[in-house]
């Protein structure tokens, strides 16, 4: 699985297929000393270990190549799955932002911050490795 483009953002695709999803930091953190990871993707490429690998390369390049000191995943409660990615890869749950995101009602949902700081993602044994399939 690859990025599409040079870029920090960009499709997720596996080999020359259609893209399975979307990946990105926030674009107005770059540069920060922490960003967030966002992504996206498509229901019949659940399960496969794409979001894992995208979130493992995103947080290698923040940590080891932006410099960040902290990256963090925003998720909706209920999304069992990004939950279970965070957990496998180490991301530390910190709590829950009540009624701040807007739902696909559009009314206010709640959102669980997760995430690493540079001590935590330097004792992990993906780390310094190439990407892989989510443990």
């Amino acid at each position: 699985m690859a990025a599409a483009g040079g870029s920090a953002r960009g499709d997720l695709r596996a080999g020359k297929r259609p893209p399975v999803g979307r990946q990105r930091p926030a674009p107005h953190q770059l540069g920060a000393t922490h960003l967030e990871i966002g992504y996206w993707i498509r229901r019949s490429a659940q399960g496969r270990g794409f979001v894992g690998e995208a979130v493992q390369l995103l947080t290698r390049l923040a940590f080891q190549e932006l410099q960040a000191n902290r990256v963090q995943i925003h998720m909706d409660p209920r999304n069992i799955r990004s939950r279970n990615v965070a957990a496998r890869l180490g991301f530390v749950y910190e709590g829950t932002l009540r009624c701040c995101a807007p739902g696909s009602d559009g009314q206010p949902t709640d959102r669980h911050v997760v995430a690493l700081v540079r001590e935590e993602f330097e004792a992990l044994p993906w780390a310094q490795g190439p990407a892989g399939p989510t443990p």
